[in-house]
């Protein structure tokens, strides 16, 4: 029987490197549990500066006693892979190499084909990591090694799950850096010189580039996410065919002196560009939280709150699992559910007053750095969380006029640019009221 469980991982790829990262501190605290010693081995932590990677392979895998294939679809055809697997199946045969896949659909063919492969399932895992144990001979009860995979799940299960889907931008090389030229920055109202040609091969290149990329990000990317690619796309290529179609034309056939924003073909050029301009940047941002496609898909803030919000709330602590080391990412997020579900974590934990002011008054500075009016549900839920807190207790004086500033400028906002566009049923204004007269009561 062995007497330590030494596993070597191999990954290829930043998704790969993160599930393995999450398989290992899993599997780690799994055995550690059932009392066994555990040491792993990853080669983005594990090489020792200055080493050469050839020697700390072959070192490391003489040490390991299993070993651990950590395979994404993009990191299958990585050759480094496949030359870590044929180490591995010369050391130790095929019965202690395990493939674990994540969000593989298809079989694997070939040398990988050959090892045993698990999924990252519950199931799938737990029969894994059984098999494994029992091959080395570790003498672990079921009921107890139940027990505490179990209780370790549910952490791995969210690193799986936030690392299910690959973005865009991590697909397409330089993604943002391809929008940066006047075709996209520069409005075509703004186009003096009419540099036509220029703006549309500008929009050729960019949209050949990111077709070549299409195949890859319907393979791995969220179905919304893909949806939003293939949207951009079919953008581009009409911003490409209204500068063919029209502003191409030869000059002579337009009246002389004619300003740009009085000629009928510059609008539809100007509309599709914004419309490739806001795409590229939600591309370019992609949300923390899955459930934030949908929250921006649906139409009625009823509908959010039904279909999103009210899930995520009766789930605190799942949602509070999965945020819990982007809690601040969400917070900065330009995703409004991700910022939501923030608000609610940080309603339920102990976050100090002042941290949940600070939040509501990013919030309303976000809300007045925008041309039109947006939502005020991710600025209700931040308000909201300060509302749960005692605040009426004395030694918050400064809170209290913090929180008497933010009100009045929130009701300055609304009355000045959104007036009967937001906050119609004045659930927000009617909230502050009585968060103000909570305030008061105390001081």
């Amino acid at each position: 029987m062995a007497r330590s469980l030494d596993i070597f991982y191999g990954w290829s790829q930043e998704r790969s490197h993160r599930v393995s990262e999450a398989l290992d501190a899993f599997v780690g605290g799994v055995v550690k549990d059932l009392g066994i010693d555990y040491h792993s081995f990853l080669s983005s932590q594990s090489i020792p500066t200055g080493k050469r990677w050839f020697d700390w392979l072959m070192e490391e895998l003489g040490k390991a006693n299993a070993a651990m294939l950590c395979l994404t679809p993009e990191a299958i055809g990585s050759s480094w892979i496949h030359y870590e697997a044929g180490a591995m199946g010369a050391r130790f045969g095929y019965e202690r190499v395990m493939v674990y896949l994540h969000g593989v659909s298809e079989p694997l063919t070939g040398p990988l084909g050959e090892f045993q492969n698990a999924t990252s399932t519950r199931e799938s895992t737990r029969k894994m990591i059984g098999d494994l144990l029992v091959s080395l001979e570790f003498a672990v009860p079921e009921e107890a090694f139940g027990r505490v995979f179990e209780a370790h799940w549910p952490g791995l299960e969210v690193q799986l799950r936030a690392s299910r889907y690959r973005h865009a931008r991590e697909i397409v090389p330089g993604f943002e850096s391809r929008f940066e030229r006047k075709t996209f920055r520069e409005a075509v109202y703004d186009c003096i010189e009419e540099g036509w040609l220029r703006r549309y091969r500008g929009v050729i290149e960019t949209l050949a580039g990111l077709q070549s990329y299409l195949p890859t990000v319907e393979g791995q990317c969220h179905p919304d996410e893909t949806r939003a690619f293939t949207d951009l796309v079919s953008e581009l290529d009409g911003y490409a065919m209204v500068h063919d179609g029209t502003l191409l034309m030869e000059k002579k056939m337009r009246p002389e002196g004619t300003p740009l924003r009085d000629r009928s073909e510059i609008q539809p050029a100007e509309e599709r560009r914004i419309r490739v301009c806001r795409l590229a940047s939600e591309l370019a941002e992609p949300p923390i939280l899955e459930e934030s496609y949908a929250y921006d898909r649906l139409p009625t803030h009823a509908e959010r709150k039904l279909r999103v919000i009210h899930p995520a709330e009766r789930d605190m602590p799942a949602l509070r699992a999965r945020i819990a080391e982007r809690l601040a990412d969400c917070l900065t997020s330009a995703r409004a559910f991700d910022r939501i579900a923030a608000h609610l974590v940080q309603e339920h934990d102990d976050v100090p007053v002042a941290d949940l002011i600070r939040a509501s008054e990013d919030e309303l500075e976000r809300i007045r750095g925008v041309t039109e009016p947006s939502s005020l549900a991710p600025l209700y839920y931040a308000v909201r969380a300060i509302g749960r807190r005692n605040i009426d207790r004395p030694g918050l004086a400064a809170e209290a006029q913090r929180i008497e500033q933010f009100a009045s400028d929130v009701r300055a906002y609304i009355a000045r640019y959104a007036e009967g566009k937001v906050d119609a049923d004045s659930h927000l204004r009617g909230y502050l009221d009585r968060l103000l007269a909570k305030v008061r009561s105390g001081t």
